[in-house]
């Protein structure tokens, strides 16, 4: 009962609504969590093919990089669209915890934002650039991509620390937020620095 009264309240106190509105996110959610994988995970394998290809001159692994860039490109594309769906459920599903912790949780999404629009960026100057710039050049335009993931995957999981209490302080509430961590805590604390590896080891 208190679990579905935290909810409620999440939601804006309107408990008939916390069903549907749960239901609606894990619809998305269950897309672009697999979506999201994929983007962190996929940009380093293809980049490993086409490293393989212009060591050894490996026209087979050349052909594998170009073809799994194409799948990169429409990850991106559907992860980018499920994302924003997202980005708007969390305001109009749950206006509660956003009138509330709006302010915390939008620092570390804001990082992911930004990243996640270099990550586009560069996905597209890679995806033109098949057959268009030289070898390596074209391989360092790639090298963003993976990057960015990762950044974007580390901001993601931040959201999820800062309002934890690191070393007995996090986001306080007294009326609303009151102190928020700074972003260099909220990468180096104990708990954050535990999940980086495991993330980075799914690459």
């Amino acid at each position: 009962m208190h679990a579905m009264q935290v909810l409620a309240a999440a939601a804006g106190g309107t408990g008939v609504q916390v069903v549907p509105a749960r239901a609606q996110m894990a619809t998305t959610l269950g897309f672009h969590i697999i979506l999201a994988c994929f983007g962190i995970a996929f940009p380093t394998i293809v980049l490993l093919a086409e490293y393989r290809g212009l060591r050894r001159s490996d026209g087979a692994a050349m052909l594998l990089a170009r073809r799994w860039s194409q799948v990169l490109g429409v990850l991106v594309a559907v992860g980018a669209v499920t994302g924003t769906v997202l980005s708007f459920e969390m305001g109009l599903l749950w206006p509660g915890l956003m009138r509330t912790y709006g302010a915390v949780l939008g620092v570390p999404f804001g990082f992911e934002g930004i990243f996640f629009f270099l990550e586009a960026i560069f996905t597209g100057i890679y995806l033109y650039g098949w057959q268009r710039l030289p070898g390596w050049v074209h391989f360092c335009t790639g090298i963003p991509i993976a990057i960015t993931g990762l950044g974007g995957a580390i901001a993601v999981m931040a959201s999820q620390f800062v309002t934890a209490k690191f070393w007995g302080r996090g986001a306080e509430t007294v009326k609303g937020p009151t102190w928020v961590p700074p972003l260099p805590l909220i990468v180096y604390v104990p708990p954050f620095a535990r999940v980086v590896p495991v993330a980075a080891m799914k690459i």
